[in-house]
């Protein structure tokens, strides 16, 4: 029941280390959508809001049929939120948390459109650099949808991670990515193969 800006939540979808997943009915444009909620006071920390605003732009100018679409973004009292189409199906990862094990063909679908959406990024000079199965949503369709581009290496912008520092998930990441050595789009390749062996395995 609480509402974040013209949207009212209906339920918690998931919760990370850095914000919280909402489900929400856009009243005004009647549909479900997905809300990322950061921490409390997070539009006041200069990192975290600059890696919020690039993953919302990176993410504005996807528009594939296997991304997630982004709807809008706002402040709440001090808290960043991105609003984002609904995946009521959840991740790849609760797919095979839920059922224990996947089927090859099914396997093959999910990896087929989240390389289609991979495919778009890099396409537009996009580095994702956080590929993994929990950034893998499902459609009620069953389409796959690439989506948390809040890693992202973009064309003529700045790392939002800054210099130094290793980004990413360590049981996905390629081997220049664990050493913080120059990327490109071979690293999400490679990311891309160690998800689909997961989700195989």
């Amino acid at each position: 029941g609480t509402e974040i800006g013209r949207y009212r939540v209906t339920s918690v979808l998931g919760r990370g280390s850095q914000a919280s997943v909402l489900e929400g009915d856009d009243e005004l444009l009647d549909r479900r959508v997905a809300i990322k909620l950061l921490a409390p006071d997070s539009a006041k920390i200069p990192m975290l809001r600059r890696q919020f605003m690039q993953e919302a732009r990176s993410m504005a100018k996807l528009v594939h049929p296997n991304t997630v679409a982004i709807h809008d973004v706002g402040d709440l009292d001090g808290a960043l939120y991105l609003v984002m189409e609904c995946c009521p199906d959840g991740t790849a990862w609760d797919l095979l948390q839920r059922d224990g094990h996947l089927p090859a063909h099914v396997v093959a679908s999910i990896l087929r459109d989240a390389c289609c959406g991979l495919d778009a990024a890099h396409r537009r000079g996009m580095i994702h650099r956080d590929i993994k199965p929990d950034n893998i949503l499902i459609d009620e369709d069953g389409t796959a949808k690439l989506s948390d581009f809040g890693l992202v290496l973009a064309p003529n912008m700045t790392d939002p991670a800054g210099r130094d520092h290793v980004v990413g998930t360590p049981h996905y990441m390629s081997p220049e990515q664990c050493d913080g050595g120059l990327v490109d789009h071979r690293s999400d390749l490679y990311a891309m193969g160690a998800t689909c062996y997961h989700l195989l395995t």
